[in-house]
């Protein structure tokens, strides 16, 4: 790997996280001299996840543990592609009630969102208006709402421009 990256060009790497950098806690062999070597290098790498429970800070925090990176400071939440964060990205650029052009919000569109604080914290970051969450009734992480309890989910009244499940 190190030799085939040395002698082409590419300047951009998008790394899956769960899985491929690590398992739970555990690192994947090479991966953090891998992904050291890369930035050192001056090359662009990014960390992608299609788990919406985190942030991209506590993404990032997570992969400076697992990793061993933590004094180095190389890591940078922009590095981190999270499919909360992409959500909110997106449900930015559908421009729902109450943004202008420059994305800016006069009266925040309100999402609902059906999931985790770290989904609910990415779709505020993005600058909407956040109902819902994780109900504490569904707590079971692993588990997530079977088909009945979705089905009777007790919404709130009220508009929403957005649901994000």
């Amino acid at each position: 790997f190190t030799s085939y990256v040395q002698n082409n060009s590419i300047k951009n790497f998008l790394f899956d996280c769960d899985g491929v950098l690590y398992r739970g806690t555990d690192p994947m062999p090479s991966a953090s001299q891998t992904i050291q070597q890369l930035i050192r290098a001056g090359k662009r790498v990014y960390f992608v996840t299609n788990n919406a429970a985190s942030t991209r800070n506590e993404l990032k925090l997570k992969l400076e543990k697992v990793l061993k990176c933590q004094e180095e400071e190389i890591l940078t939440e922009e590095m981190m592609i999270g499919s909360a964060y992409l959500a909110g990205q997106y449900l930015k650029s559908c421009k729902l009630k109450g943004q202008d052009e420059g994305g800016s919000n006069k009266n925040k569109a309100r999402v609902h969102i059906i999931g985790t604080s770290g989904l609910c914290s990415e779709i505020q970051s993005a600058g909407f208006d956040v109902s819902g969450g994780q109900d504490p009734i569904y707590t079971a992480p692993s588990s997530g709402m079977s088909r009945e309890e979705l089905a009777s989910y007790p919404f709130q009244e009220g508009n929403i421009d957005a649901l994000v499940i």
